[in-house]
């Protein structure tokens, strides 16, 4: 091996393109970086082709030739590969239908066999979305041992599958391809190239023991700096070696490829920046914008955010902020989560939307693992908190009608409660200044919430339900005392009412457990979910007993976009996320800590706080009367943190489920700062 500056002239002259590996090669731990993305345009103005070889599934390869400047990609390590055909991508497999059906179904029992054998192994998460093989994530999201690993291997083998083992994954296999091979049949297939030329005339750039095949290949070989710890799996290594890693190693060697051929980088403030207008608007520039095309309903910070990444958000400017609101309790796994973003990419690049006319397997599946984790039996799917708990009033109206009982219509809600804003839900929402002007509305009974003899005194025979939120969050971050919900239960019971649980942002971990329900005695009829239940993405659930699968008949209730394919993948990125970052457990004990700071803060400012009270990752900083939250907010955020106010004087922090105790330690430290000044 030798160094970059090694590269001479003539040869870089030579080359009409580079192929390059993803992971650790072009990607940082799996992110694209600025300097790797210009490095990519950088070449393809210099009229070289570029193409991308992966062991990643083929709809992340389809995504990514629709959004890059290459040719096409490689996928599943040769076998399928990603073909840029004008505006669209044509994905080809590298055998018939029926010979991958039969391979299929040699990696399912192989796959079985694994989980019996080597029970610490965890499957990638990209696993639907693959055609060719399986994979199990060796050291992206998951540590396994050498001694696991070669386990493994050896079964795989013993299989009579092929093994390929990148920086992350290790891969099974019983297609005959390999990166290199599909790579030359790429050139070929996609570009002219017989095998000979295809070796001289394009290079290629990796960076572990997956790429040896192709660094054998092909006569210009480039190896990012990391690819040095894989010396030992690489026969024939690269020729040249940058002196940086993984993405700033590939930019490195775009420019010294780019200086032999006679030609720098491109001068990158000139070139237009990848969205509508020819350059990005400033943050004041965007406010203006939105405050004369946006309809004036919301008063928005003037913040414009424009990426994120975990807990943090930036805006137009670059400046970085602390999110620990979460988009109120939505973005449970932060923003530009891997898993999250892979599984909604691929899903946008496979099916996105079918309607309620057809089955979709996204959605069975989404339906399936819910009801397993919840011990409900049905689930319908919508697209927003407000109408899960509109299908649930539809529900127990609607069930009564078909027990022939149709005056039974009023529902018992809960003062200072908030379960949406379309009408039905907003009258059971139980905070006049939300109902002020859109009467009539009801008939809904409000009384105060704790208060399971109020809740008595109302009920009567025309009660269709009672609708509760096992922790008020709107209303101020109020958990429901010891006991409650089981009183509402055993009172639900006695009138021959139904028991409906709001969890839209108490549920999908919020509180340390998986519902806000569990654990108190009470079995609801049915819950709402929302929320974090996307991690961002727009989707809402009903789950009921299966006593309630026959309120709601075939034409009774609909939602066009409802179980969309695209939405039920985001569901089940997030699930997957859950289980294997053990988030609901974290949000309990991240929780204990959050919920001991603020008691501290407001011990320690009692001027200012009355107290701290809330559950697992949903607290609220109560203060004292004369201070209003919202006029708090703007000197919190210029502190560079992100909370959001819960009724008149509280402070609500309800974070990413992933946040870290240190982000949490700097945020309660910043409006600590900001409140001993207030």
């Amino acid at each position: 091996m030798r160094d970059l500056s090694a590269l001479g002239r003539d040869e870089a002259q030579h080359l009409h393109g580079l192929l390059f590996d993803l992971d650790d090669t072009l990607l940082t731990h799996g992110l694209l970086t600025p300097a790797a993305y210009e490095a990519l345009w950088d070449l393809r103005d210099a009229g070289l082709t570029l193409v991308g070889v992966t062991g990643r599934p083929a709809g992340w390869g389809a995504v990514l030739a629709r959004q890059w400047p290459i040719a096409g990609c490689v996928t599943e390590n040769g076998a399928v590969y990603a073909l840029r055909e004008g505006a669209g991508v044509e994905l080809v497999d590298s055998c018939t239908s029926e010979e991958r059906r039969a391979r299929r179904a040699r990696l399912a029992q192989l796959v079985e066999d694994a989980q019996a054998r080597v029970p610490n192994a965890r499957l990638a998460d990209d696993l639907d979305a693959r055609r060719s093989d399986v994979t199990w994530d060796i050291g992206e999201r998951a540590r396994l041992s050498e001694g696991d690993i070669a386990a493994l291997a050896v079964l795989v083998e013993r299989a009579g599958a092929r093994t390929l083992r990148s920086s992350v994954h290790l891969h099974a296999t019983f297609d005959a391809d390999d990166k290199a091979s599909g790579a030359l049949r790429f050139c070929a297939m996609r570009l002219g190239e017989d095998p000979g030329s295809a070796r001289s005339r394009y290079g290629f750039v990796g960076d572990s023991g997956n790429d040896a095949a192709c660094f054998a290949a092909f006569h210009t070989t480039f190896g990012v700096s990391n690819v040095r710890a894989s010396l030992s799996r690489i026969p024939l290594p690269p020729r040249y070696v940058a002196t940086r890693p993984m993405g700033e190693g590939f930019a490195e060697i775009a420019a010294e490829v780019l200086r032999k051929r006679g030609r720098g980088p491109a001068n990158h403030e000139t070139r237009a920046a990848p969205c509508y207008s020819p350059a990005m608007p400033s943050n004041a520039e965007l406010v203006a914008l939105a405050r004369q095309r946006l309809y004036p309903n919301n008063k928005p910070a003037p913040i414009v955010f424009v990426r994120g990444r975990g807990c943090e958000l930036y805006d137009a400017a670059g400046r970085r902020w602390l999110d620990l609101c979460a988009g109120v309790a939505v973005s449970a796994l932060g923003h530009a989560h891997p898993g999250l973003a892979r599984a909604v990419a691929e899903q946008a690049a496979t099916l996105m939307h079918v309607s309620n006319y057809f089955f979709n397997e996204k959605s069975i599946l989404l339906a399936d693992e819910l009801c397993r984790r919840t011990g409900f039996s049905r689930a319908f799917f919508c697209n927003s908190g407000t109408e899960a708990n509109e299908a649930l009033l539809k529900l127990a109206r609607h069930h009564f009608f078909l027990l022939g009982k149709p005056e039974r219509v009023r529902i018992v809600a809960f003062e200072n409660a908030f379960h949406g804003r379309t009408l039905g839900a907003l009258s059971m929402t139980g905070t006049p200044k939300y109902r002020e002007g859109f009467g009539p509305l009801g008939p809904v009974s409000h009384v105060p919430y704790g208060d399971a003899q109020a809740v008595e005194r109302v009920m009567g025979d025309d009660v269709c339900a009672v609708i509760v939120e096992p922790i008020q969050g709107e209303g101020g971050v109020v958990p429901a005392p010891p006991g409650f919900l089981a009183q509402l239960r055993a009172i639900a019971d006695a009138h021959g009412a139904l028991l409906l649980v709001d969890e839209v942002q108490s549920g999908l971990g919020r509180l340390g457990r998986f519902l806000g329900s569990e654990g108190t005695g009470a079995r609801p009829d049915a819950v709402a979910l929302a929320k974090g239940l996307g991690g961002g993405f727009p989707i809402g659930a009903m789950l009921t007993t299966e006593a309630m699968a026959g309120a709601l008949p075939p034409g009774a209730h609909g939602s066009t976009f409802g179980g969309n394919a695209l939405a039920c993948a985001a569901g089940l990125a997030v699930l997957r996320a859950l289980d294997e970052e053990r988030l609901v457990e974290g949000a309990r004990v991240k929780g204990e800590a959050l919920g001991g700071a603020l008691r501290d803060l407001a011990r320690d400012l009692p001027h200012v706080c009355e107290g701290a009270r809330g559950e697992g990752l949903l607290w609220g900083l109560v203060l004292r009367p004369g201070f209003v939250a919202r006029d708090l907010l703007p000197r919190i955020q210029e502190a560079g943190v992100l909370v959001i106010a819960a009724g008149e004087r509280v402070l609500r922090f309800c974070p990413p489920l992933v946040v870290e105790p240190a982000e949490l330690e700097e945020g309660v430290r910043a409006v600590r700062e900001v409140l001993s000044h207030a």
